[in-house]
């Protein structure tokens, strides 16, 4: 009866373990938004900022969110190779890039080079 209760307990805590660790690591985006806010939060309270700086404060980091998503994007295209770079963005881009008209019959090394700048 103790082998089983201790097979029980010990499975129990792992299956508890491996759904925290998809808790706080499923989403790498959210976990560095929310370790922003927490900072911005330690920040306002250090300074001693009043409620409605504090507000407009937090309110700017979760206007910025998906704005810290897409540099986290371009620093994993920042380590590929130029070559790659400029594939990646053309495939990435090349939806929208094709139906603009200014674009229509410009060449296509010209329209990959846009699209890495984008």
């Amino acid at each position: 009866m103790i082998i089983i209760a201790l097979v029980s307990s010990a499975t129990w805590a792992y299956v508890t373990g491996k759904v925290v660790d998809l808790i706080a690591h499923g989403d790498p985006d959210t976990t560095a938004f929310q370790k922003q806010m927490d900072e911005l939060n330690r920040f306002v309270k250090f300074y001693r900022m009043n409620t409605l700086a504090g507000r407009v404060l937090r309110d700017y980091l979760h206007e910025t969110r998906a704005l810290m998503k897409m540099r986290a994007r371009h620093q994993v295209l920042d380590t590929l190779s130029p070559l790659l770079q400029l594939r990646t963005s053309w495939a990435i881009n090349k939806r929208w890039l094709v139906c603009v008209d200014f674009f229509k019959k410009a060449e296509l090394p010209f329209l990959a080079k846009v699209a890495l700048h984008l």
